[in-house]
């Protein structure tokens, strides 16, 4: 008498890696780790080119990571979506990165600071814009190299 693995159990710890990261949670995860990252290279390049080093200016420019992370969340780039490229990511990321920028610098405008909070949120800003960019498009190019060498595609069905 041989006994076997069910089925359910090789379903559910079976998986590979590119399975793993297509579920929901690890995607969604994953997705907002890299943004956060980006966002804080950029916020860091910005402080660094603006003062010469990132601990002179305070916090106050930091309040940048939290505020894009809420926006591009609010513009619900952090769900799922049929058909997904770099083009169709880059718009509402830079808006989300503007938009993002202004709040931040209106924030510190009303703590008043002893800097030109402007000038370092420009720098901020750019860097930013650059880092997310350079963000979105490394994640798509993960994402394609998933889909192309692991097989790593969502079964869809498209009725219509």
């Amino acid at each position: 008498m041989t006994i076997s693995t069910p089925q359910s159990v090789k379903a559910r710890f079976g998986r590979n890696v590119s399975d793993r990261i297509r579920s929901n949670t690890v995607r969604t995860i994953l997705t907002v780790l890299f943004d956060v990252l980006a966002a804080a290279i950029g916020v860091a390049e910005g402080v660094h080119w603006s003062s010469g080093s990132v601990a002179v200016l305070g916090w106050y420019p930091w309040l940048f990571v939290p505020t894009v992370i809420v926006l591009l969340a609010s513009r619900k780039l952090y769900r799922r979506g049929l058909r997904r490229n770099f083009i169709d990511e880059i718009g509402p990321v830079q808006s989300a990165v503007a938009f993002a920028t202004l709040i931040t610098l209106a924030l510190i405008l009303a703590i008043e600071t002893a800097y030109r909070p402007g000038a370092v949120m420009v720098r901020v800003w750019l860097c930013a814009a650059v880092a997310l960019a350079i963000a979105c498009l490394a994640r798509a190019w993960g994402q394609r190299w998933l889909r192309a060498k692991h097989h790593a595609s969502a079964p869809t069905v498209i009725v219509g």
